[in-house]
């Protein structure tokens, strides 16, 4: 799960955030170990990036134009 997560973090190519994101990698690596699915991981990643899509938008940063 360390070394899973660590290439999920480093996989991201985002070096100020790649702890937290490794974090999220091993996160993720024990739900799946845990439920033996990997629907569960990806449920779990497309809620924290809509989250962080919510939390870049209603700061500011990010503007959707449509």
């Amino acid at each position: 799960m360390l070394v899973s997560g660590i290439f999920f973090g480093v996989m991201h190519f985002d070096l100020y955030r790649i702890i937290p994101i490794s974090a999220m990698g091993i996160a993720l690596a024990y739900l799946y170990e845990r439920s033996g699915s990997l629907l569960t991981p990806m449920i779990a990643h497309s809620v924290w990036n809509t989250f962080m899509l919510i939390m870049l938008y209603t700061a500011g940063n990010l503007t959707i134009t449509g």
